[in-house]
């Protein structure tokens, strides 16, 4: 996506809502959501954004298009969980590998034989 050139030191919240295509409301939710979004704000109140902040904004959005989960945005934006080239999580819809499904079956073996054991 074709991010427009950012020249200013701080943004208004309509010009910011121009740029991400997102209305007001969704950016105060978004603060709420998602902590690492944290726009400064003038001495009356107004929400300042700075051109690090829409990125975010930005990666938010885009991520919330995917249908990323609040808690694994959370991550992503704190670095627990790394991008690929997409700009996409790479956990999530991970595909299980076979010694993953061997494992889960070696550990559910080992649980029936224990609630046996415990049914003795």
């Amino acid at each position: 996506m074709a991010v427009p050139e950012i020249r200013r030191l701080y943004y208004s919240m309509k010009d910011v809502c121009g740029i991400v295509q997102a209305t007001p409301h969704m950016l105060k939710t978004w603060e709420k959501r998602f902590p690492q979004l944290k726009p400064a704000q003038n001495k009356s109140g107004k929400r300042l954004y700075k051109p690090d902040d829409i990125q975010l904004i930005l990666r938010i959005r885009d991520l919330l298009g995917h249908g990323t989960p609040d808690p694994e945005i959370a991550r992503i934006l704190e670095g627990e969980i790394p991008f690929d080239s997409s700009g996409s999580a790479k956990t999530g819809s991970r595909i299980r590998s076979a010694d993953d499904t061997a494992l889960m079956r070696e550990i559910k073996q080992e649980l029936v034989d224990l609630l046996d054991l415990l049914k003795k």
